[in-house]
């Protein structure tokens, strides 16, 4: 059994073996078809869209954090704490 991955959509098989990985390069909407082949059967294909996304950076929320610092040159402590 033979397992072929097109990951553009143009009809050239871009990995082999059961499991793959590709990277896009860009973001947006991807046809990517797996073809399964058997000696004695004809073969099948499966297809599924990949949408890739931009990852943005995750950004903290402070909420209602209250910041105090206490101590003097050199030493000190800094507290958080939620009201």
């Amino acid at each position: 059994m033979s397992y072929e991955w097109d990951f553009e959509s143009d009809g050239v098989y871009d990995a082999t073996g059961v499991t793959v990985s590709h990277a896009y390069g860009q973001f947006g909407s991807y046809t990517a078809t797996l073809r399964v082949t058997n000696d004695n059967t004809p073969p099948t294909t499966a297809t599924v869209t990949v949408v890739v996304k931009v990852n943005h950076a995750p950004v903290a929320d402070p909420g209602d954090l209250t910041f105090s610092a206490s101590g003097g040159h050199g030493a000190g402590r800094l507290g958080l704490q939620r009201p």
